[in-house]
Formats: C-alpha cells, structure tokens, sequence
C-alpha cells in the first residue's frame, strides 16, 4: 500500500484548534471550597511544575485555594478512580497525560476514560522526539537512521519511559510505515532511560523535549525527527516525521483535564473559561513550550472529539503493530 495512503488512513486528520469557551446563560459557578487538583504523577516531575503555573493563577480567580493531589501510578488509573469518588460538585479536576488514554487500550480498567469524565480541556500538545546519543556520531537525517537500522537490525534498539505509552507508539509507527526493525526497551521512568542513553547502552530514544532539551543543548544528544505534524518554534532546524520517512504522521503527546462525569454545566463553563485564559498568559506559553508544548485550550466538546479521533488512530497503531503488554 502507499505510504502515503496508509498513513492517512492510519493516522489520518489535521485539525483545527479553537479556543473560544461557549458562552452558557445561566448564574456564574463559584466554588465554595478549595478546589482539589488531581495529578496522576509525583511530586517534583514535569507535569507537577507545569500544574503549579496554572494552579496559582487559577486560585486567584476563583477566590479558594487549589490543592495538589498527587495518585501516581498504574499508567494514571489511581488517578482517575479517585476522580470518580468525589463530589460531583465542581471541586476536583484531574490534570492528565496520554497515558490516561492509552493504558486502557492495553489494560483493563473500571472506567472508560472518554465517556466516564468530562473532558474539561486540551490544554497542550507535546512533540515527541526521537533522539540519540552523540558518542559514536549522529545521522544526518531520518532517512539515514531508517537506512542503518536496517543494516544493523541487531543494534536498533530505542529507550521509552514505559510500557504502552506513545513513545511505543511512534517507534511502531515508523517500523510500519518503512519496514524497518526498532526495537523498544522499556525503561521504568525517564530518568534511568536517560542514564543509558548518556551511558552508550541503547542508542537512541523516544521522549518529551522536557526530557532531552537540556542534553540537547549540551551536545550530548541530538535530535533526529519530531512525531508531530508542525516543527517546533524553539527548535525549528529539527526535521518531522511527516516531512521525512512517515508521510501522514501526526503523533503528539498531550495534557488534558477531566472533571466527574456529573459535573454541574456551570461549574464545567466556569472553569473552561477561567483557565482558557490561563494557558494564553505569555509566561504559560513560555513555559510550555520548553517541555515542548504548544497550548490548545476550547471547549470541553472539542476536546472530547479531538481526544476520540487521536484514540481511534492510537487503536489502530497497536492492533496493526501487534503490541501487547508484557
């Protein structure tokens, strides 16, 4: 089949990302507590320093504190279930990855991460970037890689944090698009990932750009192609993968939030609307886009759809890639 073609199908649509919140005409929500921010992550990492830009700016505008809520583990399952159990009054949100939805495509679940939730916001796209270490020289270019890799079959091995997570995702996508033969080796975190990468022990890996900026910027890894279908403003010279050897590619990584499924409407618009406005502050924007995130932001029916297309792309991935958790 046509690369091309198949790739389209496979992953299929460019859209387009508003960000207007849809003006509802009822009493404006206030909470009447703190308001508690769920995170599926520790404490210290990525996703809790980007929180806490939001959560300061949002407490201010709703007049109650926001508290932290760390549930770490079992690809953000702990997280979501405690989501589940609260007052369905407004008073909890949960920030989330694509972990969220990508686990229960490969794990069972008691919920169903679209339609169990409100999709309260897309709050940001994250590139993912396929990456090596420097030590034995770099490939010029994607093609390059796709020629070696199928020269030294016993040698293409590529890092990912995790099991099931879109790293996986993209390696499948580029072995089906070209033939070639990566082979994932699943670490337990970025952190041990990165050591062998630094180390010499696996070759080249797939993370965030909050992961590997700042080795990037120390000559010590070097970038080989985006997933996403747009180049990254802070990094414009690195190629994507739509533009090279997977034509059709658009795989990002994202942030969302989620609300419980009963939630009141007006507390849903209310806290749409207030944190629409949050993530366009220029020091948000900022920030983000040093993890490698471009912010999106809408209506919670727009994230709800665009998450339900990305799924169905992600479905697709894993059955025609065969993966399996292990």
């Amino acid at each position: 089949m046509n690369k091309r073609r198949f790739l389209k199908a496979c992953v299929g649509s460019a859209l387009v990302y508003p960000v207007a919140s849809r003006v509802l005409a009822q009493e404006e929500w206030k909470p009447t507590r703190p308001l508690k921010w769920i995170l599926p992550a520790a404490p210290g990492g990525g996703s809790d320093g980007l929180s806490r830009l939001i959560t300061d700016r949002l407490a201010k505008r709703l007049g109650q504190p926001v508290v932290m809520d760390y549930r770490p583990g079992a690809g953000s399952s702990i997280a979501a279930e405690n989501l589940m159990q609260q007052a369905a009054d407004g008073h909890a949100v949960m920030f989330s990855s694509t972990t969220f939805n990508i686990f229960p495509l490969l794990n069972a679940v008691r919920y169903d991460p679209l339609n169990d939730f409100v999709q309260l916001m897309l709050v940001a796209d994250v590139n993912m970037v396929l990456a090596q270490n420097t030590r034995d020289g770099v490939f010029s270019s994607p093609e390059e890689l796709v020629t070696w890799a199928a020269a030294n079959p016993d040698k293409a091995f590529v890092g990912i944090p995790n099991k099931g997570g879109t790293g996986e995702l993209v390696i499948n996508l580029i072995n089906l698009a070209t033939g070639s033969k990566l082979q994932p080796v699943i670490y337990r975190g970025g952190a041990p990932m990165m050591t062998d990468v630094l180390g010499g022990q696996v070759a080249m890996a797939v993370e965030t750009m909050a992961t590997f900026g700042e080795f990037i910027k120390a000559g010590q890894v070097h970038p080989i192609a985006l997933s996403g279908i747009k180049r990254m403003k802070n990094y414009p010279d690195i190629p994507t993968l739509d533009e090279t050897i997977v034509p059709g590619s658009d795989i990002n990584a994202w942030f969302s939030m989620q609300m419980h499924k009963n939630s009141p409407p007006n507390a849903v618009a209310r806290l749409n609307k207030e944190l629409n406005e949050i993530i366009l502050e220029p020091a948000i924007v900022e920030e983000f886009a040093r993890a490698g995130a471009e912010m999106r932001g809408g209506t919670s029916e727009f994230a709800f759809k665009t998450i339900q297309t990305r799924v169905e792309v992600f479905k697709k991935i894993i059955r025609d890639a065969n993966i399996k958790v292990g």
